[in-house]
């Protein structure tokens, strides 16, 4: 907690030692009568979520950052960390990745009715670009999900807006004046402004006939960022469409169904390795279709059978098919091969599901039950790429030239998943409740053309033990145990499949000095690098892999107390164990010779813990022996321990308040070395366990843990017509470790991380965002003017240092964004 006053680090402290939390209370089993006309849907008691938030329309509308989700997540929800500060938008059309609890964002997921739309190729990012002004409400599980939702990581689970029951609706626009903004201009510039940005969107909603109801939505928006203070703006734009429909065709049957579609252009996310990155672009295409049938005869069997389709296509800068010629920095751009094989290309799937829940029964104790069957089919096929010769510098030294081969074929990919789960919730008594559930997951996935596919059986059970301490649930506590499954990521077929993308890499000095890269500056070949199968690149999947599993405990305790007050304490710890990644076996640690270099120890500035540091440097005979293989490697696996604590007020038609506390301490291998989003994760297919110089200390903390965090926010709602809402953010900087530069190894110039990831952290972030509306009376509706400002203090903390060993190391890099504010009118009708 670097530059935070004493007083305030020991009240921290203090907080996170009493515990953490998610809002609120668990929606209870709906009952059993016919079905209210405008409901959307019920958590039953049976999945009670251990720890989860969930933002209400409340929040959604009162709050600011109305226009995305992912800042509602970054700024509002404690336990969530997001890897941008997105604010009003500044990344329009680029999916977040965020996560919480020791997951990996690659896990992360989305549902909407039940029904996975996570994207299949781009794990951790939804096959949409959620509107947060459909939904009346957004759901984040963190840990221990229920039986029927599956996956190991932060689950969000958007629920529509159900049609009014009589016509109405809205149109809104917003714009960012250019005078209102804070520029950001200092010697360290802040790592993203806002240019320019608008929005706006209709939303209408009503009965179209007797029990039938609709509601249909269309948004467009357009933003203009700089980065890091370049001049250079880039361009975002998108749109959307969405539709909503409920209808009763009897007192105990219901139907649902959601449609829509996305288009959404923005700054390619690999755009650094071509010669003239502004203009470079990259769309999305999304689409989406599900219904929903639920029956719920009084007293009887509860019903509800699901079917879904998602399909998208992400591409990238077009090409005539010549070379894409570019040079990269390592330290600041990331790893070469997650800049040359992005996943663009078509992706769907489509999902069909059934569940049933039994009247409760007495049989010794009470029982709830509840089951399910899931099967769905996620499908890929990535992207043909050009030739790509792209220049790798280290810390600004030319080190190599990686020439990646056109791809040669198609490439398809699909998974078949197959999942089962049950749940008995147990009555012990008026104040005990015990959940004994389990799930089942098969997967078979495979490639075509490829020499392996990957087939997965998991059996997962969870058990959790509830006990209300006084009556009427005024303190509750409860403990869980339980394991839960990685998904799997269709670029694992990546390896053994001989269309995918493969490469050779030279040694380059970049003899001209012009920066650029040429074929003729190859120098001596060093190795090869897939991750597709080739002559020159053998590759393969390892046909005892293994799926990787979480196992979670959890404990805690809420208190409800003087009516409108909640107050929960939620511990947890998390194992993720047999993790996957890219092993090279043909290239061993025999193959190189140690080399020890003098290094400043952890205390850079004092000599008294100075020491040699291991550097490997590869012996010329492997060079271009290497080949990889996917697979479990021994003691690849993730530890999180955390506390979390919530305190909430409900709203009571005046204010509503929501506080958020998490001290938490994680400890992993990350994919990459530095400490980036795309590095510092345990969840990619990395580097680590092909390049013996990556692999030293590179166990440690990970990039969605930040030790300590803090969000509050809150909405004052009056008969005026007035509203205010609030939203301050403190969230200790990211963990990175020292990187020493050693420029004379065989295979050329290489980075090696000089101590463990948490040693040194950057700056804390603080924002605070204020959402202000006032409304008056229009022409039989109503007009509200908004105003909407994000880091209204215009904090300039750090977000970035230089973590390379030289006169510049620690030196800040870039600052939060700026103050920036935004002006906006609603007319509802």
């Amino acid at each position: 907690m670097a530059n935070v006053p004493p007083t305030f680090r020991a009240a921290l402290l203090l907080l996170t030692a009493l515990a953490p939390a998610a809002p609120l209370a668990a929606q209870a089993r709906s009952s059993a009568a016919s079905l209210p006309p405008a409901s959307v849907g019920t958590t039953p008691l049976a999945s009670w979520p251990v720890a989860r938030s969930s933002f209400t329309d409340l929040q959604l509308r009162g709050l600011p950052g109305r226009s995305s989700i992912w800042s509602l997540l970054e700024t509002a929800d404690a336990f969530v960390i997001v890897d941008r500060i997105g604010g009003p938008g500044l990344y329009l059309g680029e999916p977040e990745m965020f996560g919480s609890h020791g997951s990996s964002w690659t896990q992360s997921g989305f549902r909407i009715n039940g029904l996975d739309f996570t994207d299949p190729e781009r794990l951790g990012t939804p096959l949409m670009h959620p509107d947060p002004a459909v939904f009346t409400s957004v759901d984040v599980g963190y840990s221990f999900p229920t039986v029927e939702a599956g996956g190991a990581g932060t689950t969000v689970e958007l629920v529509p807006r159900p049609p009014a029951a009589t016509l109405g609706g809205f149109v809104e626009a917003a714009y960012l004046p250019r005078q209102l903004q804070a520029t950001g201009d200092g010697a360290v510039p802040p790592i993203a402004r806002l240019a320019s940005a608008g929005q706006g969107g209709a939303l209408v909603s009503g009965p179209l006939a007797a029990g039938f109801g609709l509601l249909g939505s269309v948004r467009y928006a357009a933003s203009t960022r700089l980065e890091r203070g370049e001049e250079t703006k880039l361009d975002s734009r998108l749109g959307s469409v969405f539709l909503h429909g409920v209808g009763s065709i009897s007192s105990s049957d219901r139907i649902r169904f959601v449609a829509g579609g996305d288009r959404a252009r923005y700054p390619f996310p690999a755009r650094v390795r071509f010669p003239v990155p502004g203009g470079v672009r990259g769309q999305d295409v999304f689409g989406h279709f599900q219904g929903v049938w639920e029956h719920a005869p009084a007293g009887g069997w509860l019903a509800t059978v699901s079917a879904g389709y998602q399909q998208g296509k992400v591409t990238g800068p077009s090409s005539d098919g010549s070379p894409v010629s570019g040079a990269i920095e390592r330290l600041l751009d990331g790893p070469v091969h997650e800049l040359v094989v992005p996943a663009t290309g078509a992706r769907g799937r489509w999902t069909a599901s059934a569940a049933l829940e039994p009247p409760s029964f007495e049989f010794g104790v009470g029982h709830d039950l509840h089951a399910g069957l899931a099967i769905s089919r996620s499908h890929s096929a990535p992207a043909a790429q050009p030739r790509a010769l792209v220049g790798e510098r280290v810390d600004g030294i030319p080190a190599r030239l990686w020439d990646y081969e056109a791809q040669g074929g198609s490439i398809r990919r699909a998974a078949v998943d197959l999942s089962a789960w049950a749940n008995d919730s147990m009555r012990l008594g008026s104040r005990v409740g015990l959940d004994l559930g389990a799930r089942l997951e098969w997967t078979d996935a495979s490639a075509r053309g490829a020499n392996a596919g990957i087939r997965w059986h998991t059996v997962l059970p969870r058990a959790l033990l509830r006990w209300q301490v006084t009556d009427g649930g005024g303190l509750s506590t409860l403990v869980g145990y339980g394991y839960s499954r990685h998904r799997l990521r269709l670029g694992y077929l990546a390896y053994g499949d001989p269309a995918a993308q493969a490469a050779r890499v030279y040694l380059w000095s970049d003899p001209n000095g012009d920066g650029r890269v040429e074929e003729s500056e190859a120098g001596t070949l060093v190795w090869t690098a897939g991750p597709g199968n080739r002559p020159f690149f053998p590759s393969r999947i390892d046909p005892g892999l293994r799926p990787p599993l979480s196992r979670e405990f959890v404990f805690g305790f809420e208190s409800r107390f003087a009516r409108h007050w909640a107050f929960r304490v939620t511990g947890n710890e998390r194992r993720d164990y047999r993790l996957v990644a890219a092993v090279n076996e043909g290239v061993t640690l025999d193959d190189y010779v140690l080399r020890q270099i003098p290094d400043a120890g952890n205390d850079f500035l004092n000599p008294v813990d100075d020491r040699v540091l291991e550097v490997y440097d590869r012996r010329p005979e492997s060079f271009g022996e290497d080949r990889d293989i996917l697979t479990n490697p021994p003691g690849h696996d993730s530890h999180y321990i955390g506390v979390d604590v919530g305190l909430e007020r409900v709203f009571d038609g005046r204010w509503y308040m929501l506080f958020g506390a998490a001290a938490h301490r994680s400890d992993g291998i990350g994919a990459n070395r530095n400490f980036r989003v795309n590095e510092s994760d345990p969840g990619l297919l990395g580097e680590t366990f092909q390049n013996p110089n990556a692999l030293t200390y590179a166990r440690g903390r990970l990039f969605l843990e930040r030790g300590y965090v803090i969000k509050w926010s809150s909405g004052l709602v009056t008969g005026r017509g007035f509203s205010a809402g609030a939203m301050a953010r403190y969230q200790d900087g990211q963990h990175f470790s020292r990187l020493v530069i050693v420029p004379d190894l065989a295979q050329g110039p290489e980075a090696v991380q000089a101590y463990t990831r948490g040693h040194s952290r950057f700056t804390f972030t603080f924002t605070l965002d204020t959402r202000l509306e006032q409304a008056f009376g229009l022409a039989g509706g109503r007009l509200a003017v908004v105003l909407d400002a994000f880091n209204l203090l215009n904090t300039r903390n750090e977000v970035e240092e230089d973590p390379v060993v030289t006169r510049a190391f620690r030196a800040s890099t870039a600052l939060q964004p700026p103050r920036t504010i935004r002006l906006g009118l609603r007319y509802e009708f």
